[in-house]
């Protein structure tokens, strides 16, 4: 398992019922399994947020210009995992 990082995190009184209860329902309300749910729940909103910034600056652009782009980027990260592998 990977070196993991801890901060605190404040929440109201009602959320944290509320997640202390959902974690219950699902027997899992223990430290550990709250704090993996946090972890996935953060991963889980960043994606999102990068998500909407992508599609936000991609507006404008046709599927095929998207796609395009898409084929560029692996194209060049393929091209520098085969000269890391040498």
């Amino acid at each position: 398992m990977a070196a993991l990082a801890q901060c605190t995190v404040e929440l109201t009184p009602e959320t944290y019922a509320e997640l202390v209860d959902f974690m219950e329902e699902a027997g899992e309300a223990n430290s550990q399994a709250i704090a993996s749910f946090v972890d996935k729940a953060v991963q889980l909103r960043i994606f999102e947020k990068t998500s909407q910034r992508i599609q936000a600056r991609t507006v404008d652009l046709t599927e095929d210009q998207i796609m395009a782009i898409v084929d560029e980027e692996l194209a060049q990260a393929r091209n520098h995992n085969d000269r890391r592998s040498r």
